[in-house]
């Protein structure tokens, strides 16, 4: 998204029952993945996304900020 712009998602990856208050949903069924969530896995619907600029999304990987790696498992 452009400097200063509204970004057209955001994504988290947390409790399914908090999250969903704000409107988000689960990412995974739409189509789009993150090295964190296994999309078969137990706790896919933790990984949420809420949609900022309507439903018109391209599905792909998200990729979060190198800051994320140290709390990796692979």
């Amino acid at each position: 998204f452009a400097a200063g712009g509204t970004p057209p998602a955001v994504f988290v990856r947390g409790e399914p029952a908090y999250y969903a208050r704000f409107g988000f949903r689960p990412a995974c069924p739409l189509g789009f993945r993150c090295r964190w969530v296994d999309a078969q896995g137990p706790d896919a619907d933790a990984f949420m996304i809420h949609k900022l600029d309507g439903d018109h999304h391209e599905p792909g990987d998200v990729v979060f900020h190198d800051a994320f790696d140290r709390f990796a498992t692979d």
